[in-house]
């Protein structure tokens, strides 16, 4: 594959020409149990059609377009989150712009090929969760503005919503991150991926120390660019700070979705998957 200017165990760049499909360059690039896949309209007026097994997760970071889905064709605003019901759809542009489609990778199940896939096998971590097949239970297309999102109380920078199989946390801030507020912190039986939609980041990342020294690591503090995606395993202690001026937007993904963030009621749109976990 082509058109990534950076790639290194666990880090990936979305940079260069990329490559192409129809009216869109694509990267790809996925964590064990998901799928991101950046698409820029190459030109005005862009189609993208997809058929998949799974909701999708389709980001539209600043310019809005509209989705066809299940017979109908809905309209997306500017800086809007879509959960696509499984089957076919077609998202159509009007601008140059850039569109997001996450999807989970099951276990057993397929998909295509992502620049980083030789940094995974069929082997899981230790820890590391499973996806099993998907249900069969069908809902409806939801399209949700950012704006719209109501964080919880004591996580005002997370607004988090879910598919079936995902969740995700949209990160937004001007500026510099409170060096003296960090929140280092692990996971200990999911992974992470943390894409960086814009502005520049650091990822600080720190092995901890088990009974075998030879797995030990030095701390890694990861300078991240923009278009960038960062999978942070198991139990890696990690926190992420903005790095110079201007907006950051970081949007961190997890699949299955985080029962924590759901028993906690943290989670926007709940209310289309009842007590499901």
């Amino acid at each position: 594959m082509v058109g990534t200017a950076v790639r290194q165990h666990g880090y990936v760049e979305f940079q260069g020409e990329g490559q192409q499909e129809g009216d869109w360059r694509f990267f790809r690039a996925r964590g064990k149990t998901f799928l991101v896949e950046w698409f820029d309209a190459a030109r005005p007026k862009a189609i993208l059609e997809r058929l998949s097994a799974d909701e999708t997760i389709v980001v539209f970071p600043k310019t809005g377009g509209s989705i066809e889905a299940e017979g109908s064709t809905t309209a997306v605003p500017d800086r809007a989150i879509a959960i696509v019901p499984a089957g076919a759809f077609k998202i159509s542009v009007s601008d140059e712009q850039t569109v997001l489609l996450l999807s989970p990778i099951r276990t057993g199940g397929s998909h295509v090929p992502a620049f980083n896939e030789r940094d995974f096998d069929d082997s899981r971590p230790e820890g590391t969760q499973a996806l099993a097949a998907a249900t069969s239970v069908r809902r409806r297309l939801q399209i949700i503005a950012v704006d719209d999102i109501v964080p919880p109380t004591d996580k005002p920078r997370l607004k988090i919503i879910r598919s079936e199989a995902m969740s995700v946390s949209w990160i937004e801030y001007e500026g510099l991150r409170d060096r003296s507020k960090l929140s280092p912190h692990d996971h200990p039986d999911f992974e992470q991926g943390s894409l960086a939609i814009e502005g520049a980041f650091i990822h600080h990342l720190r092995v901890p120390w088990g009974a075998d020294a030879t797995n030990w690591r030095d701390d890694l503090h990861l300078k991240a660019a923009p278009r960038s995606l960062c999978i942070i395993p198991p139990r890696m202690i990690h926190t992420t700070e903005g790095e110079g001026d201007g907006k950051h937007v970081l949007l961190d993904i997890f699949a299955p979705a985080r029962a924590d963030f759901v028993s906690q009621g943290w989670v926007f749109n709940q209310a289309e998957y009842g007590t499901e976990k």
